[in-house]
């Protein structure tokens, strides 16, 4: 459990997996009860959590989205609430990849609800900045967003850096939708400051993506250039599939938008056909339509 989370929490996901696999088959449901029980937390839970993340970035979506699901159903059959809260956040944490915002405040509503009653601070803290951002995507910017701010308020307060790009995501697309661009941006810079001396690398490259998108918004496309790329290069340095192609497919549309277009189609079709499951998810969805259309 130490050693994968370890590698989970620094973004190494082929180390991580090894890890997780050799554990699992130990799980066996009471034992789990009674150290659940006595520790506050289930190993099993954050392993099989652990696995479905590191599955999800490394391209197999549809895999670790079940195992999410199988997270999940653990959890319940263990029958303990910091399980239970633990599972619906990393589900939240998940989603937040993966880009689900209906399942997303689905658990997070769930979360919040379960983890206040348990007096869980953290727990309860991801459920409602989860919820707010799933409800600006849904189209609650208004409610959405001050549930976010919210939440980013209270999971800050618990002075936990572990997930401090995926907070930082989250945060910085919200500060981005309320017409606060430099706001976002120090945040952003910040974050990506403090995962890089703390080695946290879970979703490092979406906060350099972010960073290209609101510098591209501003104009500032040399800038945006350097952010895209270089959240590829973090991606790919991870072997992060899923998250090189959605950096991918931002620089397609920077390169696009300066007459470089066939560039961006040669860079997303370089990430894209690396694929073996997934095709139906948005990411893969768009880029199959940019190599359909080859714009230049």
């Amino acid at each position: 459990h130490a050693v994968a989370c370890t590698y989970y929490y620094q973004g190494e996901w082929e180390q991580a997996i090894p890890h997780v696999e050799a554990a699992l088959p130990l799980y066996e449901v009471e034992l789990e009860r009674v150290l659940t029980s006595m520790f506050q937390l289930s190993s099993t839970v954050n392993l099989i959590g652990s696995l479905g993340s590191s599955l999800w970035m490394q391209g197999k979506q549809d895999r670790g989205l079940k195992e999410m699901e199988r997270m999940i159903a653990v959890a319940r059959d263990l029958n303990h609430p910091s399980a239970l809260s633990n599972a619906l956040g990393v589900a939240c944490y998940m989603l937040t990849f993966h880009h689900d915002f209906p399942r997303m405040l689905k658990y997070a509503t769930e979360v919040k609800s379960f983890a206040r009653e348990e007096g869980d601070e953290r727990w309860y803290a991801v459920g409602v900045m989860s919820s707010g951002w799933a409800r600006m995507r849904l189209g609650g910017r208004v409610d959405g967003l001050k549930e976010l701010f919210e939440g980013v308020a209270l999971f800050r307060a618990t002075q936990s850096d572990l997930m401090g790009p995926t907070v930082g995501v989250i945060h910085g697309d919200g500060l981005w939708s309320a017409g606060r661009h430099a706001d976002a941006l120090r945040m952003l810079r910040e974050t990506a400051a403090t995962a890089y001396e703390g080695h946290v690398g879970v979703l490092l490259p979406d906060v350099y993506r972010m960073m290209g998108e609101i510098l591209m918004e501003q104009g500032e496309l040399g800038e945006a250039e350097a952010a895209f790329r270089r959240a590829i290069d973090t991606a790919s340095s991870q072997k992060a599939l899923s998250l090189e192609l959605r950096a991918a497919l931002s620089l397609h549309a920077l390169l696009k938008r300066t007459k470089r277009g066939e560039e961006g189609v040669a860079i997303v079709r370089a990430r894209y056909d690396r694929f073996t499951e997934g095709f139906g998810h948005s990411d893969l969805v768009k880029a199959r339509a940019v190599l359909e259309q080859r714009v230049p």
